[in-house]
């Protein structure tokens, strides 16, 4: 499978019927008023295209090479995919960059986010 988008945001949301898929709050940076900061809702999706079938991913958030929290899961997708992470309550312990890393059977895609204090 090969990765076609990666977005943090705070909340994904699926249409049960159409299967719209609505993104709340992309974002690329944290602005926290202390650390260690908790973020009560953050969610990964992935677009991923390949070939129909069982496919392996874990999407994780890691502090430099530590990773700190990872969903890792057996899914079974059409040629073309939307894999959905939803992360509750992850404490990002200090100020700095995280990074988001997804991971589809051998194909990886990541970015970083920055957390900061607010002034």
């Amino acid at each position: 499978m090969k990765i076609l988008s990666l977005l943090v945001s705070d909340k994904v949301s699926i249409d049960d019927k159409t299967k719209k898929i609505t993104i709340e709050g992309i974002f690329d940076s944290i602005s926290a008023s202390g650390f260690p900061a908790k973020h009560s809702e953050l969610t990964v999706s992935a677009i991923v295209d390949g070939t129909p079938g069982k496919h392996h991913y874990k999407i994780s958030i890691m502090d430099k090479d530590k990773e700190m929290v990872a969903i890792d899961e057996e899914i079974s997708t059409g040629a073309r995919h939307r894999i959905v992470a939803r992360f509750i309550n992850v404490i990002f312990p200090k100020p700095g960059i995280y990074k988001i890393k997804a991971v589809v059977d051998n194909e990886e895609l990541s970015f970083d986010i920055n957390l900061k204090l607010l002034k």
